[in-house]
């Protein structure tokens, strides 16, 4: 009497590359960060982007936006991963003492601002999800608020 294998070894790679594909996604609750670790990005990025990004994440000058559709068609085919290396590691262009944390929250409220949603668990330097599954360019409501003198 033989023990067949197979058909377990099938459902154990299946299952686990699934394991593997999904560490990357969004949480169940259909996000990659949490809404603290937003909220301390939003005021790292007030003190640290803001002078040239704009408080509004709007551009200006050489500073690119960090929404809507050219932040989209830049980085939403990359991962989330590659987002936070880029920013952790270009800016701001003259150096930096932020923490990896710090860094981390800033992403978290760039995606925030471009329709991401919070979630339960953090963002992490190793989370990889695809930008465009996470956010979709689109500014939440609550962001068009923000004043004109944001932007200067």
């Amino acid at each position: 009497m033989g023990i067949n294998l197979t058909g377990g070894l099938a459902v154990f790679l299946v299952s686990g590359l699934g394991g593997i594909w999904l560490a990357g996604q969004a949480t169940a609750d259909g996000g990659v960060f949490t809404a603290a670790q937003a909220e301390a990005g939003r005021k790292a990025y007030q003190a640290q982007c803001a002078s040239c990004h704009a408080g509004d994440l709007g551009g200006r000058d050489d500073a690119p936006a960090l929404t809507g559709d050219a932040f989209m068609a830049t980085w939403g085919a990359r991962t989330t991963t590659e987002l936070f290396d880029f920013v952790r590691t270009t800016m701001p262009p003259e150096g930096s003492s932020m923490t990896p944390d710090e860094y981390l929250a800033i992403v978290a409220h760039m995606l925030g601002q471009n329709g991401g949603k919070a979630g339960s668990s953090p963002l992490t330097a190793t989370t990889g999800a695809t930008i465009n599954a996470v956010a979709t360019g689109k500014r939440p409501p609550s962001a068009l608020d923000v004043p004109m003198m944001a932007r200067r």
